[in-house]
This record gives structure tokens, sequence and C-alpha cells, in this order.
């Protein structure tokens, strides 16, 4: 008898415990440690500065300054041909490249295995929308909104200076 409730005991105690566990966890988008990117573009690489986000790779040119924080930052090659070897490497959490080089640059991440982002460079509200899905993936919102107003403000100005322009011709 003293065995029958001790098994029924740690059974209740097992289910009881089973219970208490979250068995349905909230996923969260948010960052709860460093991201390794990296970026094959000068221009990805101004985005994500502008994001404040980490770079572990960015790409390899002597035409361009790149952002003063990857100064000492991994080169991984030309936008256009990085060193896939040195990308796997650096083991990264997501390679970010212009999607004018998807047909180009797909395969070959795919080979390494890598994750892979493209980001829409090739207008002005392609840029922006690719600007908006990386703050929101890697919860920069607060960035966004002040990179968004600045961007605002120097669209009015021109605007302004054009029409100021164009009143003064005639």
């Amino acid at each position: 008898m003293m065995k029958l409730i001790k098994s029924l005991c740690f059974i209740f105690v097992g289910v009881l415990v089973t219970a208490c566990v979250n068995q349905h966890p909230k996923i969260s988008n948010s960052p709860t440690k460093s991201h390794r990117l990296i970026a094959t573009s000068v221009a990805i690489s101004e985005i994500c500065d502008r994001l404040h986000l980490d770079l572990v790779g960015v790409t390899d040119t002597k035409a361009y300054r790149l952002p003063k924080r990857y100064e000492n930052v991994k080169r991984v090659g030309l936008p256009m041909n990085p060193d896939m070897e040195v990308i796997s490497s650096l083991k990264p959490d997501l390679v970010l490249s212009p999607s004018s080089l998807k047909d180009d640059l797909e395969p070959k991440y795919k080979t390494i295995k890598v994750n892979y982002g493209f980001l829409n460079l090739t207008s002005v509200e392609g840029m922006f929308q690719s600007i908006l899905d990386l703050g929101h993936q890697y919860d920069r919102e607060k960035d966004l909104r002040s990179w968004f107003v600045t961007i605002n403000n120097s669209t009015k100005n021109l605007k302004n200076n054009i029409i100021l322009k164009a009143n003064l011709k005639y």
C-alpha cells in the first residue's frame, strides 16, 4: 500500500510540475544577443551604421570610405564577388547584400549554407522599405524614427529650395 501511495504522489508531483511549465513560450523578436551580421556593400554598411548595428564583416573598398565604426572589421571582398570562405569563417547569422546582385550571390550563399538577405537599393521606395524591415528585425525603432524625421526634414528643405529657385527665375 505504501508503495502505491508513493507512486501516486510521484505521478501527482510530475503532473503538477509539468502543468506549471509554460508550454507555449512567447516568441520574441527583440535581440537578446549580439547578432553576427555581414554587409557586402558600402551602402548597406552605411545603413547598418545609422541603425547602430554591429558587423562582423564588411565589403572591401578603396573607392569609398566605410563608416568609422567598421574600420577594423574583417573585410569579406568586393560587393560583386565576396570571398565565400571568409564569409563562412565568420559564422554570420545574416549576410546582407544588394538585391541587384541576388542572381549572382544567392547560389553562392546557398552553397556555403548561410542565412542571407537582399536589400532593395534600386529605388528610393525600395530602399526605405528595406531600411524599415531591417530596423524592425533588429528592434531599432528609435533609430528609424529619428532617421526618417531627418530624411523628411531634408526632403522638405530641398523641395522649398527648388520652389524658391523656380520662382526667382521668372
